[in-house]
């Protein structure tokens, strides 16, 4: 998926890059989740062309980290919700200890995840990547 937009922050071999909303978001079922900003969203990107601050640039998303993403924040949570409300129940027989353990089991989902995020977003491994400065800041030339 490639997107344009400009950088708003450089962070170390990171750039910050506003995205405005387009108009495939209007349709999409997942845009309510993206939490859009007035001026749009940002997102941290693989600086790897060495874009500045001001420059337009068109940034792309692996597939392959956009469906491990949606499983790592959607569909595995969901997943060990569902289990440990199972296993509450099953083990005391009981809707509210499977309630308890179902959203005592995702918190520590994502505990664990918080942890894990921020090592991911340092390494950098799976995050979008600036392909192409579309535009140069004609101020910082």
């Amino acid at each position: 998926m490639e997107r344009k937009g400009v950088v708003v922050r450089i962070n170390e071999n990171k750039a910050i890059v506003l995205i405005e909303e387009g108009i495939e978001c209007h349709s999409c079922d997942f845009s309510r989740f993206c939490r859009m900003g007035e001026k749009g969203r940002e997102i941290i990107c693989n600086n790897k062309k060495g874009a500045r601050i001001g420059d337009v640039v068109e940034i792309e998303t692996n597939r392959k980290n956009l469906i491990l993403a949606t499983v790592l924040n959607f569909i595995l949570p969901l997943l060990l919700l569902i289990g440990g409300i199972l296993f509450g129940e099953f083990l005391w027989g009981s809707d509210v200890s499977g309630f308890l353990w179902g959203f005592g089991i995702l918190i520590l989902y994502f505990l664990i995840f918080k942890l894990v995020d921020k090592k991911i977003l340092k390494s950098g491994s799976i995050l979008p990547e600036v392909v192409e400065i579309v535009k140069t800041n004609s101020r910082e030339l």
